[in-house]
């Protein structure tokens, strides 16, 4: 109720800017924005190389030309015009491409910016795209989880919340509650009216499929979290068994240092790398013994064994 409100409020949103691309030299490099004043604003400093204007192109279309400030040329670019509400976050958006040197881009974003366009917050794109009702809470974490999944199943999953596919559970899963609840509420708010509900046997049945599906969309928090954080395995042993010889193995690199002197790991050390698809965490830890050398060697075994629990 407060996003519609705050939508629907005259005060109207600013327009943002943002770079897309990553940051860095490339070839190209994107610069997005989005609000009611996008077009006009790059309108500003944009020129066509036919003389077509931004503000009589259809939407979803792109045209080539050239940014200036003042009279100096700073790029020739590509711009992309999405009119709302066809676009990413529902507003009038605009996209730039242009040559990936971080002295053109930073010129170009000054010169939104100076034009009445500020810098977008982190997400910002995706809050309105939520706010505007292009997609929902599970959608707008999707693309967070998109962008940063390490593994092809992330990837996969994500891709599916996108789609709304844990949407669309969780509205069954809503349905089949209300459609109960808007029963029971019909029969006591109008007792003496002929309405046919169905019996209290299939009524407890369709709670009990609600319940059962609930449960289970929870039970795969688990499994979910351990594809995104990655699955935790900690190597664990006596001294100069060759754990940290498995360890470099696993993570194809020499990270660990190795010797044939016992208790050379102290430190307890991380590394992740990605097996079949799956992300895994290992962990490298200090030989457990019972003669202890020192106090150094002592607090290594004891975040070994604080590891292990």
């Amino acid at each position: 109720m407060v996003a519609k409100d705050t939508l629907s409020s005259k005060k109207e949103p600013d327009t943002i800017v943002a770079l897309s691309t990553p940051p860095g030299k490339s070839a190209i490099a994107l610069i997005r924005t989005s609000g009611e004043k996008s077009i006009d604003i790059v309108e500003k400093i944009f020129r066509s190389k036919t003389g077509v204007k931004l503000k009589d192109l259809k939407s979803h279309r792109i045209i080539y030309g050239e940014i200036y400030d003042g009279k100096n040329v700073i790029d020739d670019v590509i711009v992309s015009i999405m009119r709302k509400p066809k676009s990413y976050t529902g507003e009038n958006m605009v996209e730039i491409s242009t040559h990936g040197n971080p002295i053109i881009v930073e010129k170009i974003i000054k010169i939104l910016i100076k034009n009445g366009a500020r810098i977008a917050l982190p997400g910002e794109f995706t809050k309105r795209a939520f706010l505007n009702g292009k997609m929902d809470l599970t959608e707008a974490e999707a693309v967070a989880e998109l962008i940063n999944s390490e593994t092809e199943k992330e990837l996969e999953i994500a891709r599916r919340k996108l789609k709304g596919e844990l949407k669309r559970r969780i509205e069954s899963i809503e349905n089949k509650i209300l459609d109960v609840l808007s029963q029971i509420e019909a029969y006591i708010e109008f007792p003496l009216e002929e309405i046919k509900i169905e019996s209290y046997k299939t009524l407890k049945e369709k709670l009990k499929k609600a319940k059962d599906e609930l449960l289970k969309l929870i039970s795969t928090y688990e499994s979910g979290r351990k594809l995104k954080e990655g699955i935790k395995i900690c190597i664990t042993g006596k001294p100069n068994v060759g754990k940290s010889t498995l360890f470099n193995i696993l993570l194809q690199k020499e990270k660990a240092i190795v010797t044939e002197i016992p208790g050379t790991t102290r430190d307890i050390l991380e590394g992740r790398t990605v097996i079949d698809g799956l992300l895994f965490n290992f962990l490298d830890t200090a030989g457990i013994r019972k003669g202890i050398s020192g106090k150094i060697e002592s607090i290594a075994i004891e975040k070994a064994k604080k590891e292990l629990k």
